[in-house]
């Protein structure tokens, strides 16, 4: 036992001398040297000693304020030994292993003050020593109601900061000035000087101010924040302002159940008894004649001579209330001073005229035109007028009338022109409805001679009847364009259900002929009859429900047709179910026959060996042809369903698996063709369709 304590010191030496050998050994600090020019860094500037194998967040203030609009940003750090080498922010962590350093780096900046009161400012902030800073506000800036506030120039820039800047943006206040006149469309306001976006002016500012009538109408007063008679004014801008001109129309009244024609007519309580008072009363230009709702008859409401005047004669409440009534005696206008466009006629009913004697006073039973009178009819309706010659309703010779927005209906004719008769004249018909009228030739309109060019757009044509011409007849070197319009259920006893050609060449595109008929023995052409020497083009058409004996949609008699983009079907003739040709060459062109009835040629029948019809690019019913077939020349046709929506109800629109899709060929298509039927491009997809609609997915 006496050698224990030897037994234990020994141990407890070699422990000792193992614990502390070189493998074993780690030092107990490390330190963290840091440096920064500004703020208050953390750990502080110095060497600050750390455990080994610590984490370790160093940071330092982002900026430090160095006076009145300067500062120092930190730019981030340079680093050695466990921390890394470089950085961007304000702040690093890293494990410390070793002794190592943090160098915090800094930049100065500059601040850019925007100090503007309006225009959301743009730009203002701190910048880089030696950046170029961007600036904006928003001019015109809205205020209250009728108030703005404009900036003056420059509205933005650019600023180098060099060292604290500041951008003053100067504001103008802006009132607005409102300008209405009274009753619209009388007259207009001219501003002196024009104000900013035309209304608002800087604030004091003095504005004149002028009241400009229209024709037919002259300045009354100012009304609102302006005063007084004179049409020249001046109004000082201190506040948003509302101006409203008051005009008087230039007028004459007519009041045929309380005026007398011993008044002045210059207002309602002084208006004269008739039409034809007020007209003489009226000065030569740019007054109104206007006229209270009633009936108006005998002599002086009839055979109405505006002897030249450019003056509008126009019904207070609408043609439904007021009326002409000629009483079967006599028409309603009678224009022969050469009067123009300019001479206007709007909003009556002219009815029971009825014209007799020699001619030209036999013409024009609701209007005549003669010798260059060119007037103006619209918003009119004229119904059950007659003349024992020409023009039921309305004759035109040497003249050109404007016809829009009017209803011509049950007038008649006992030679030609049911409604309208056209002797060397070329009227300009739009947007009007012409139903039921009836003449021997022309059932609805009539023209005559190579001066004869009439326009007729966006009509509808419905119920007219004629031994020929059931809605129009062209006769003589006539060429009517007839476009957008609508033929339907028009008759004719011989030629030409709808229309009759004879060596005419009228224009027909973008129009539906359905349900016409020529009805009695030997008839031809249910919808168009083409009668010697005459060449008519007709395109993006459709045909359907018209019969006839010969040529169930169009007959032609020693003519040469034009037919391109159409659609024949459901038409019914003896021979020729949507054609029928006799010493005649039409050609037909990206179009579909398809349907169409006839028991000789369903399609097409050619009589004699002298006609011929050229087909190009068109899908017709496999035997569709009768007669001289030989004659026929077909280049590149098909003979396919063209798949038309519903044929059955009358759309003739086609289905996407059409074969008669992408079909046609382009260069068939007449230059000026650009749209369909509907208005859709002519060309969709690359190719044009057949037919008169372009298929839309």
């Amino acid at each position: 036992m006496r050698d224990l304590p030897v037994i234990l010191l020994a141990v407890f030496l070699s422990a000792v001398l193992v614990g502390c050998g070189p493998s074993k050994h780690r030092p107990i600090d490390v330190y963290l040297t840091v440096e920064s020019e500004h703020g208050s860094p953390n750990p502080p500037v110095g060497s600050n000693y750390l455990n080994y194998g610590m984490t370790i967040t160093t940071s330092v203030d982002s900026s430090v304020p160095a006076g009145e609009g300067t500062r120092y940003a930190c730019a981030g750090w340079t680093g050695t030994g466990s921390a890394p080498a470089t950085g961007e922010e304000n702040l690093c962590q890293f494990t410390i292993t070793q002794n190592s350093s943090i160098v915090w780096l800094w930049k100065t900046q500059y601040y850019l003050t925007t100090d503007s009161l309006y225009g959301d400012p743009q730009g203002e902030g701190w910048y880089d020593e030696g950046a170029t800073a961007s600036w904006s506000v928003t001019s015109p800036w809205p205020g209250a109601t009728g108030v703005q506030y404009v900036a003056t120039p420059p509205t933005s820039g650019t600023v180098v900061m060099d060292a604290p800047k500041t951008v003053t943006v100067t504001w103008t206040t802006q009132y607005k000035l409102t300008t209405t006149v009274s009753p619209e469309g009388s007259g207009t306001v001219e501003l002196s000087p024009a104000g900013e976006d035309g209304y608002y002016y800087d604030e004091g500012a003095v504005v004149t101010l002028t009241a400009n009538p229209e024709t037919g109408y002259i300045f009354g007063y100012w009304s609102g924040d302006l005063s007084g008679g004179n049409n020249r004014e001046t109004l000082n801008m201190n506040e948003p302002k509302s101006v409203t001109a008051n005009f008087a129309l230039l007028a004459i009244y007519v009041d045929g159940a309380s005026g007398q024609d011993t008044n002045d007519g210059l207002t309602w309580e002084t208006a004269v008894k008739t039409v034809q008072k007020g007209l003489d009363l009226a000065p030569a230009t740019g007054w109104t004649v206007l006229v209270a709702n009633g009936t108006y008859t005998g002599t002086d409401n009839k055979n109405l001579d505006f002897k030249g005047k450019a003056i509008l004669l126009q019904s207070a409440g609408g043609a439904e209330n007021c009326i002409i009534d000629c009483q079967i005696s006599g028409r309603g206008f009678y224009f022969h001073s050469g009067e123009t466009e300019a001479t206007i006629v709007e909003g009556l009913t002219i009815r029971n005229g009825r014209v007799f004697g020699d001619w030209p006073d036999s013409c024009g039973g609701g209007i005549t035109c003669l010798y260059g009178s060119s007037p103006t009819i619209t918003n009119c309706t004229l119904s059950e007028n007659s003349a024992r010659d020409d023009g039921g309703a309305v004759c035109c010779y040497q003249s050109s009338p404007t016809i829009t927005n009017c209803t011509l209906s049950k007038n008649s004719a006992d030679y030609s022109g049911g409604a309208v008769c056209c002797f060397s004249s070329s009227p300009t018909i739009t947007n009007c409805a012409l139903s039921g009228n009836w003449a021997i030739y022309g059932g609805a309109v009539y023209c005559s001679s190579s001066s004869s060019s009439p326009t007729i757009s966006n009509c509808t044509f419905s119920e007219n009847s004629a031994h020929s011409g059931g809605a129009v007849y062209c006769y003589s070197h006539s060429s009517p364009t007839i476009t957008n319009c609508t033929l339907s259920g028009n008759s004719a006893a011989y030629y030409g259900g709808a229309i009759y050609c004879d060596y005419s060449s009228p224009t027909i595109s973008n129009c539906t002929f359905s349900e016409n008929s020529a009805s009695g023995n030997y008839g031809c052409g249910g919808a168009v009859y083409c009668d010697y020497l005459s060449s008519p083009t007709i395109t993006n058409c459709t045909f359907s429900g018209n019969s006839a004996d010969y040529g169930g949609a169009v007959s032609c008699y020693a003519s040469s047709p034009t037919i391109t983009n159409c659609t024949f079907s459901g038409n019914s003739s003896a021979q020729g179910g949507a054609v029928y040709c006799l010493v005649s060459s039409p050609t037909i062109t990206n179009s579909i026959l398809w349907s169409n009835f006839g028991s000789l040629g369903k399609e097409i029948y050619i009589y004699d060996s002298s006609s011929s019809v050229t087909l190009n690019k068109s899908d017709v019913t496999p035997d569709g042809y009768g007669g001289e077939i030989g004659n026929i020349t077909e280049n590149n046709c098909i003979h396919s369903d063209p798949l038309f929506v519903d044929a059955a109800n009358g759309d003739y629109h086609l289905l996407d698996g059409s074969p008669c899709r992408d079909a046609g060929d382009n260069s068939l298509v007449p230059p000026e063709v650009t749209t369909d039927l509907d208005g859709n491009p002519r060309i969709q997809n690359g190719t044009v369709d057949m037919g008169a609609y372009e298929y839309q997915p």
